[in-house]
């Protein structure tokens, strides 16, 4: 089921309209617009091969790994020891390449809201340079457990239309300079 869930992203930030048009069908006005903003300025989204499914998206100077979990909770815990694994690799990855790790957290079954909320690991922002520290900087962090566990609260993350209204700004911007 997750997978539906990943082509939806992924539609998404390929301007997609289908997608799009179904995904922004029941979402208030001002959060249908920011989604539409993507429709000009689409990111190009590759599904890395592997075991890990993890996405790269890129577009203009930005790029991210992203990873995209979805539950019917509105908390998302890093228990399983494959996703352990799979984020300690995506960190050490992002780290070494000087890129932005970012989960995407959909809420399954939400109605009228946007489902999609994005997040960054907290990792050395040296490693990161221009964009890659900006999205990097802006988007929120993962939470730990008391046991040390990652995990993800929905109602924390950032929701994917500002993302989108968000990295569409500052593309603007950077063709007016």
């Amino acid at each position: 089921m997750s997978q539906v869930y990943e082509r939806e992203l992924k539609g998404i930030l390929m301007a997609d309209p289908d997608v799009l048009n179904r995904v922004v069908k029941n979402l208030p006005a001002d959060e249908q617009l920011a989604y539409m903003k993507i429709i000009p300025m689409p990111f190009v989204v590759v599904r890395a091969a592997g075991s890990f499914g993890v996405d790269m998206a890129v577009v203009s100077s930005i790029s991210f790994l992203v990873e995209e979990k979805s539950s019917v909770e509105d908390v998302y815990h890093f228990n399983a020891p494959r996703v352990v694994e799979q984020a300690a690799l995506m960190k050490k990855l992002c780290t070494d390449a000087g890129i932005t790790p970012v989960y995407a957290f959909r809420l399954k079954h939400l109605r009228g809201k946007d489902p999609w909320r994005f997040f960054t690991m907290d990792m050395d922002a040296s490693k990161l340079e221009g964009k890659d520290r900006l999205v990097h900087s802006r988007l929120p962090k993962l939470e730990y457990t008391n046991s040390n566990n990652y995990i993800m609260r929905w109602e924390n993350g950032m929701p994917l239309h500002n993302f989108i209204d968000w990295i569409v700004s500052i593309r603007t911007k950077d063709k007016e300079d």
